[in-house]
């Protein structure tokens, strides 16, 4: 695409020089020079032939617009909109293909054209667009997207809106590409779906390159299959007391897993290998990305069973512990024994964020243990919490009035016992059965051998 093309740079091959609006009126008539006219209607191109160039270049085109349709509009030379909106010449070959066709298209068509369905066309989004982000990366990151988005006999792709449903799901429209009659709304929307998806491989990237990875589930695949880990194996974890469904959104490949209906998922103590984090000063690390309902405790992910043998808790990530001050809130739980901590009946060594988790809302809720003290993180932030009565803990041996500690950094130097837990994720193992059952969504859950700094945390929740 050249705005003020040379001839020196027009290839040998090349012979025509083709100027191409999208115009619903009546007539064109274009004065070439001080030669010749033409005269098109509707979509036609004019073709300008090479040895007319230096003309052009030199003296300009001449627009006449004749008839009683629509007015036309263009974009005028301005610091709000790109110079790639301008008229402007584009020099092609005589033959091209569909794609080739609908990039020249997307180029030049629709710099002079009327306001029609939807408010205009995919360029009059585009130049919107430009506006809003004041930059050509979106420009060039939207036609790369919208050419991918092109089928081998130049049809273009596109979701609908999420109010235009077809038997109650989204359904795909087919426009041809050289009309391309989508408006800003849709341009709006494809642009943001690329955004999102650029995100997403920009997150897994981020965790996949963060060191000391065990594993990392985005949750992509369909409903009944097994869910592949990335990182030091698959860990495959498998559908437990029933499906799950999967949900069209999530942070991490656009996919989520929708929990509530008491199923959950599972990977066999025999298989979970790097995952059996353990040792006296061993770190870990457990973050998820959550859209939680906030009816009522839920566990995420990690090595914990409350009840076989006495207990084989070992570290896990929870939402919402509120025996001992941890209500609504994100919790990381680290067990050394794997039993409950004396004197008490339950476990109470874990951190609790100062933070609430919102309800129904996309978070990044983690936590991270050291060896000597365990700390959780909503959205990639840390906030201590002073020392604090810990619920229910009055009248046991040794605490008359109840045990003070601080919540948030948890200090337990103790370690994580190798307790030979499953590794489960939505629920956990209570002496009732399965239950502590995770309700809402999750779409991303990574595991690492260490203890993450808060710097990382912060920048792989942004």
């Amino acid at each position: 695409m050249h705005n003020s093309p040379d001839t020196s740079t027009i290839k040998s091959k090349m012979n025509l020089v083709v100027l191409s609006f999208r115009c619903m009126i009546v007539w064109l008539i274009f004065s070439v020079g001080l030669e010749s006219t033409a005269q098109l209607k509707h979509d036609q191109y004019l073709q300008i032939p090479i040895d007319k160039l230096n003309s052009v270049l030199n003296d300009g085109i001449k627009i006449i617009c004749r008839g009683k349709d629509s007015p036309v509009t263009f974009f005028m030379p301005s610091p709000e909109v790109s110079s790639s909106f301008y008229p402007h010449l584009l020099s092609v070959e005589q033959k091209l293909s569909p794609k080739e066709a609908f990039l020249h298209q997307i180029a030049c068509r629709s710099s002079l054209t009327n306001f029609g369905w939807q408010e205009g066309s995919v360029r009059d989004g585009l130049a919107a667009l430009y506006r809003t982000f004041k930059s050509n990366n979106i420009y060039q990151k939207a036609i790369i997207y919208l050419y991918g988005r092109l089928t081998s006999d130049g049809f273009l792709t596109a979701v609908a809106h999420s109010n235009m449903k077809e038997g109650g799901e989204p359904f795909q429209r087919k426009t041809k590409g050289t009309i391309l009659q989508f408006g800003l709304g849709m341009m709006a929307q494809l642009v943001a779906e690329f955004e999102a998806k650029a995100l997403q491989k920009k997150r897994i990237h981020q965790l996949k390159s963060t060191k000391n990875l065990v594993a990392l589930w985005d949750f992509k695949e369909p409903e009944g299959q097994a869910k592949k880990a990335l990182g030091q194996g698959e860990f495959p974890l498998t559908e437990q007391n029933g499906t799950l469904p999967r949900m069209s959104e999530g942070p991490l490949s656009g996919y989520s897993i929708q929990f509530g209906n008491k199923a959950y998922l599972s990977l066999p103590n025999a298989a979970v290998g790097r995952l059996n984090i353990h040792g006296n000063k061993q770190g870990v690390t457990v973050l998820a990305w959550v859209k939680w309902t906030g009816e009522q405790t839920g566990f995420v992910g990690g090595m914990w069973n409350e009840y076989q043998d006495g207990g084989k808790r070992q570290y896990g990530l929870f939402v919402s512990l509120p025996h001992y001050n941890g209500k609504n809130q994100v919790c990381g739980h680290v067990s050394q024994t794997g039993k409950p901590t004396p004197p008490f009946p339950y476990s109470c060594d874990y951190a609790a964020s100062k933070q609430e988790v919102p309800v129904n809302q996309w978070v990044c809720i983690a936590f991270t243990y050291d060896g000597k003290y365990i700390k959780s993180y909503l959205n990639g932030i840390f906030e201590r919490r002073d020392p604090e009565l810990i619920n229910n803990t009055k009248g046991f041996e040794g605490y008359p009035d109840g045990l003070v500690q601080s919540k948030n950094p948890y200090y337990f130097p103790y370690g994580m016992g190798n307790n030979r837990s499953d590794f489960t994720v939505g629920s956990v193992l209570l002496k009732s059965g399965m239950g502590n059952f995770f309700k809402g969504q999750i779409g991303g859950l990574a595991v690492y051998d260490r203890a993450l700094s808060l710097k990382e945390l912060k920048e792989l929740a942004e």
